[in-house]
């Protein structure tokens, strides 16, 4: 099939995507869920309210990046999944919390960094669980921050979710850094976590 323009090609993504096609309504239905008769109630009910996000992305966001034919570059419609729902949590999350509160790393990052394995393993693991808590709230809360912040609060209207999320692929295509501290330096700390916690005192066989 012969690609056509698309109409609104100001807010496609750089040229280094692929150029598989999809049809909006295949990329729909590829998340669409049915509801098997034997669903407990509860889930029938997030199931629904899923499908009607969905509908949602695709009126508002999906049909409008496509080409008059119906069709857009496959990951382009993944990525913009990604950044319509990221903007329906953050904003959600905007409701009941501030971001200003995550401007700093937790404390117990520092702590555990400059920390021998050895006195880490003597915080025992409640208080580790506790930390790596910490830890993880505060880097997705700075992260958070950082889409409200440079995408989600300047426009209720997706498909300028899109375009900003665009000039700051970092929040979104990974590669942000929270507070600016190297991914490497973050997983040195969780692989002192995660050890501790996963060498526990089992029988041995």
């Amino acid at each position: 099939m012969e690609y056509k323009k698309p109409l609104n090609s100001h807010v496609i993504a750089p040229e280094e995507f692929g150029r598989s096609l999809i049809s909006v309504q295949d990329a729909f239905a590829f998340h669409y869920r049915q509801i098997d008769k034997n669903e407990r109630p509860y889930t029938v009910t997030v199931i629904k309210k899923n499908n009607d996000l969905l509908e949602i992305w695709k009126e508002k966001l999906l049909s409008r990046l496509a080409d008059e034919s119906g069709y857009l570059e496959a990951e382009i419609a993944a990525i913009s999944l990604k950044v319509f729902l990221d903007g329906t949590e953050v904003i959600a999350l905007s409701k009941e919390c501030t971001f200003l509160e995550f401007k700093e790393p937790s404390p117990w990052f520092a702590r555990l960094e400059n920390a021998s394995l050895e006195e880490v393993w003597e915080l025992r693991n409640v208080t580790l669980k506790y930390a790596l808590a910490d830890i993880t709230k505060s880097i997705q809360m700075n992260l958070a921050g950082e889409q409200y912040d440079k995408v989600f609060c300047h426009s209720n209207d997706p498909l300028e979710w899109y375009k900003l999320s665009q000039k700051h692929r970092e929040l979104f295509m990974g590669g942000y850094r929270a507070f600016g501290i190297e991914e490497a330096r973050v997983k040195a700390v969780l692989d002192k976590i995660s050890t501790v916690l996963c060498t526990g005192i089992n029988p041995y066989k």
